[in-house]
């Protein structure tokens, strides 16, 4: 099995808090966005890969993409392919114009004209690329996701990954549980599950992963590990985000870690 990177919810948009427009005339914080990416593909060349999973939402605003947002998108991932990488791209629930997986409907269908793989409906299975990979976009009723899985007609589970775009219990605390927890999923029997949704990276046991955003985006991502993962056969390596963080002082933080804390990132304040 050759290397390979993952990625997952880059969300890319216009974003207003904390950006600008820079000479190219694109957004500051997305082509923070790209650069992550294009970070990921340099590191899963360093390994000797040539392939990039994105595991869903790789768009923000369901059912509407600006054009300053597609160009900058499209010129990024045709520039990764042209070096070499395979890039597939999961459909998460953002990328929809309705709740469903549909190619018609989609917005990640655009990215097929530059050569990314799209996944838009389930049962698709990559073979060919160095890692064997099962992919299944969102659905919105996970008792339909389960048996879909269940239903997949894999002859070797334990050869092949599973990449899905579905709220996982456990990632996030606070967050009421889905039915779908990292048991079930390890109890498949696929090499190693991939899940993209949730915004915060967590190894879960088992082989199963939340990926985990590519950037930390907004306030609810406060603490949450944002980046990429770097797969070998020996391991399964979270790459910390290079981008500003969201982050919060108040009464209790010491006034030495101040500086520390808030140097480069996006801070707010509580007073009490």
């Amino acid at each position: 099995m050759k290397a390979f990177g993952v990625i997952s919810d880059s969300h890319h948009h216009l974003w207003s808090a904390f950006a600008t427009t820079l000479a190219s005339g694109v957004n500051s914080r997305l082509q923070t966005i790209l650069d992550e990416t294009t970070r990921c593909a340099d590191e899963v060349l360093k390994v000797g890969g040539n392939t990039i999973y994105h595991g869903g939402d790789l768009f923000h605003v369901r059912g509407s993409i600006a054009p300053s947002v597609l160009n900058p998108t499209m010129d990024c991932y045709k520039a990764i392919i042209e070096r070499g990488v395979n890039v597939i791209i999961n459909a998460g629930n953002h990328d929809l114009e309705g709740r469903e997986a549909l190619r018609v409907s989609s917005a990640i269908t655009a990215m097929e004209g530059i050569g990314c793989k799209v996944v838009n409906k389930p049962e698709m299975h990559f073979i060919g690329t160095g890692s064997d990979m099962m992919v299944i976009p969102w659905m919105q009723s996970i008792a339909e996701l389960k048996a879909t899985i269940e239903a997949l007609d894999t002859a070797d589970r334990a050869g092949v990954d599973l990449l899905i775009h579905a709220p996982v219990d456990g990632v996030i605390p606070g967050l009421p549980d889905h039915g779908l927890d990292a048991g079930y999923l390890a109890a498949l029997g696929f090499r190693r599950v991939f899940a993209g949704h949730y915004h915060a990276h967590k190894d879960l046991g088992g082989g199963v992963y939340s990926i985990g955003s590519l950037t930390p985006q907004t306030w609810s991502d406060i603490n949450a590990k944002a980046g990429f993962l770097i797969v070998t056969d020996a391991v399964v390596k979270w790459h910390a985000s290079h981008a500003p963080e969201f982050v919060e002082i108040d009464g209790s933080t010491d006034p030495a870690d101040v500086p520390l804390i808030v140097d480069g990132n996006y801070c707010r304040t509580k007073i009490n």
